[in-house]
C-alpha cells in the first residue's frame, strides 16, 4: 500500500470539524443576540404604545366630557357630520384638473 499518513488525515479533519464548530457557536451567538435585541426592542414598542394608549383614552374621556358640558349648555356639535365636510376634496379623474378659469374661456 502507500505511505497515506492517516494520522495527518485524522488531524487535518479534527481541525476542519473544530473550526466549523467554532464558526457554529460564533453564528449561534449571534442569533442569539440579535434576538435578545429584538425582544428588547418590542418590549420598548408595546410600552410605547401602551403610553399612547392610555393617553389616547385620557383625551377621549376629556372630549367626551367636553361635549356633555357643550350639549348640556346648548352648543352640542355633530362630530359625525363635521368630519365629513372635512374631508379631502377628490381630484377630477380627468387630466384636465389642472386647467384655470381664465384658460377655459380662451377655450
Amino acid at each position: 500500500m502507500s505511505n497515506y499518513d492517516w494520522d495527518s488525515h485524522n488531524r487535518q479533519a479534527m481541525l476542519e470539524g473544530r473550526q466549523i464548530l467554532e464558526r457554529t457557536t460564533a453564528s449561534l451567538a449571534r442569533s442569539n443576540q440579535i434576538a435578545i435585541d429584538t425582544e428588547n426592542t418590542g418590549t420598548e414598542i408595546l410600552t410605547e404604545l401602551d403610553s399612547q394608549r392610555e393617553a389616547l383614552l385620557r383625551t377621549s374621556e376629556r372630549l367626551d366630557n367636553a361635549n356633555d358640558g357643550l350639549s348640556a349648555s346648548g352648543f352640542a356639535y355633530d362630530l359625525p357630520s363635521m368630519k365629513k365636510n372635512l374631508q379631502r376634496p377628490k381630484i377630477p379623474s380627468n387630466n384636465n384638473w389642472f386647467i384655470t378659469d381664465m384658460e377655459k374661456s380662451k377655450k
